[in-house]
């Protein structure tokens, strides 16, 4: 439908065909038209700023916590609405964008427990998988925000960027401790009973998640990473991935 969505996320030296924030993917699910404005790291801060982008947390120092995505919804030329965070995003868009019969993203009874899904099973899958993709995280990034992406993640773990990616006995510890999540996530799935998405035949918000997921280690660990996970139980999240390509292109990019 007609709509006019700004769309703010962060620069990456991977971006196209690739969307991996579930926001943009709920975007492209619904049909709504919007433009994507690439915001370096570096620059987070002083855009939202400038936008009345709203924090989305508070800083160990007090500080307002500024992340992307965001959307600037400017439809209703009487009001401009602005949200950042994947999850109000996402919740926004299908209240304001009501989906068609039986294609919602949050089925009546399930919207917590597809919260906890990203919080939980997907931010676990992420956390161990950056044992193994770390230092193509930092080789995606643009050349601008690397020294960031370095200092953060020193401070946060305490040492050197290059140790935090895993090498050896250890790395083989990680890529049978992620098989073992997927294979979890896969048995869950299976209970359904039919359909090949997280609850079922449909696509929810939690495959979202997921599939954001998918698609950032495919970004940042193509030739390594994504061809061992794609692999995996038959090949099965290579054909999960494939479901949502019509869903992951960026049309106009600005």
């Amino acid at each position: 439908m007609p709509t006019d969505i700004l769309l703010l996320d962060i620069s990456s030296r991977c971006l196209s065909p690739y969307l991996p924030i579930p926001g943009k993917l709920a975007l492209n699910y619904k049909k709504l038209q919007f433009r994507v404005r690439w915001v370096p790291t570096v620059e987070i801060e002083a855009t939202c700023k400038s936008l009345g982008i709203a924090p989305t947390a508070v800083k160990p120092n007090g500080q307002p916590h500024y992340t992307l995505p965001a959307i600037i919804d400017r439809t209703d030329p009487t009001r401009a609405v602005v949200l950042s965070d994947s999850i109000p995003i996402i919740e926004y868009l299908e209240k304001t964008y009501p989906p068609p019969p039986n294609c919602d993203l949050f089925p009546p009874g399930t919207q917590a427990l597809q919260v906890l899904f990203i919080q939980f099973p997907v931010a676990q899958i992420l956390g161990v998988a950056l044992g193994v993709v770390a230092m193509g995280h930092l080789a995606a990034k643009i050349e601008g925000d690397r020294a960031d992406l370095r200092q953060r993640m020193e401070a946060r773990f305490g040492k050197p960027f290059e140790d935090i990616e895993k090498r050896g006995a250890e790395r083989d510890k990680v890529w049978k401790e992620l098989e073992q999540l997927f294979k979890l996530l896969g048995d869950a799935m299976d209970k359904n009973g039919k359909g090949q998405f997280v609850m079922g035949e449909r696509v929810r918000f939690a495959d979202l998640a997921l599939c954001g997921c998918l698609i950032y280690i495919k970004c940042v660990s193509p030739d390594d990473a994504w061809v061992k996970i794609s692999s995996w139980h038959g090949g099965r999240w290579a054909r999960y991935f494939d479901a949502f390509r019509g869903w992951m292109q960026v049309e106009n990019p600005q």
